[in-house]
């Protein structure tokens, strides 16, 4: 089987793509193709050259338009789509694309996709995480703070930290927030505020980083995968993350992580966070072991997937009212809670 795999060019340098290239490469040869499909030229290859020549075409976190792929003569088409990126595609839009099949790491996008009677696989990834011991001092709790976006609500979240116990914050920023000073240290009293910056030597020096603390607080109000809160169970950590996929399709509230409205509504929480970082580390090695044995089922979807999807898809009309009140969650209130200071991330 040939296979046709496009990426989204950031990936070229992440790499966090390699791991569904390893399973993909298992079913004969595959050539990457990195683009966006926001130009002219990525267009017209797909459309005139690329179909051509594959017997699978799979769409990595890249959706192109439905205009684009309409005009693609092919039929073996996969998408695999990430909820942050999609979280606000209406019913509608999906129907656009009810000749492709899909791939979801979400299980709402999942349920979005087989309501409408769509071909949809789901799986949930778990990555694999280097063993380290922590090194953690004894000297009271320690969260780490990563700030992916500078909208993120700093005082709100450091004062919600301090009042379930938190002493220390590592707080590391982007590599678009880079400070020459330490920011937040006299925001709260109370609070010792270790800051880095940038991006770290090595992956393994990020998770040193990570496994010295008790908790982790999510970076992003929706994940894709949510790799790096994964990364985070893995070590042991309490995480603590907004309700919203796809954190709140790993954990459970008060028992392997803790999940959150809002800052505020954590100081009203009670926990016991050490239970929950045992709890933390076990809930992961059962989702890694699940991950392994779904393998062979991602090998079957898309060796068997016909020309042709049989099955009719419901018309999106008997959706509007889920669209409405999805346009109201996704857009019109975070919008509006954004406008007043009321959004945290």
């Amino acid at each position: 089987m040939k296979i046709a795999f496009f990426d989204h060019p950031f990936h070229e340098k992440t790499k966090s793509s390699n791991f569904f290239l390893d399973i993909v490469n298992a079913l004969g040869g595959v050539d990457v193709f990195y683009a966006d499909f926001h130009n002219e030229k990525d267009t017209e290859l797909l459309i005139n050259k690329l179909c051509y020549q594959f017997d699978l075409l799979i769409f990595w976190q890249v959706i192109p338009p439905a205009s684009i792929l309409l005009k693609v003569p092919h039929k073996r088409i996969v998408l695999i789509p990430m909820y942050d990126a999609c979280c606000t595609m209406t019913y509608f839009q999906w129907y656009a694309y009810r000749h492709c099949h899909f791939i979801n790491f979400s299980h709402k996008l999942h349920t979005i996709l087989c309501n409408m009677r769509m071909h949809s696989l789901y799986v949930r990834y778990v990555p694999h995480i280097t063993t380290m011991e922590s090194e953690k001092k004894d000297e009271g709790l320690t969260a780490f703070v990563w700030r992916r976006t500078p909208s993120l609500n700093m005082k709100g979240l450091l004062e919600a930290l301090k009042n379930i116990g938190v002493r220390t914050i590592v707080f590391h920023d982007s590599q678009d927030n880079i400070s020459p000073e330490i920011p937040f240290r006299d925001m709260i009293e109370g609070l010792n505020i270790e800051y880095t910056n940038g991006w770290f030597n090595t992956h393994d020096e990020y998770l040193k980083s990570v496994i010295a603390c008790d908790i982790y607080v999510a970076p992003r109000l929706y994940e894709g995968i949510g790799m790096s809160f994964l990364e985070a169970m893995g070590l042991g950590l309490c995480v603590l993350a907004p309700n919203q996929a796809t954190m709140n399709e790993y954990i459970i509230d008060g028992y392997n992580g803790v999940l959150f409205k809002n800052f505020k509504s954590i100081k009203k929480k009670r926990f016991e966070i050490d239970k929950i970082k045992i709890q933390s580390r076990i809930s992961f090695q059962k989702y890694l072991a699940e991950w392994e044995d779904t393998i062979p089922t991602i090998y079957t979807f898309l060796v068997s997937i016909e020309e042709e999807y049989q099955e009719h898809c419901k018309k999106p009309y008997f959706f509007i009212l889920e669209d409405i009140k999805m346009f109201l969650k996704v857009r019109v209130f975070p919008f509006l809670r954004r406008k007043t200071g009321l959004l945290d991330y």
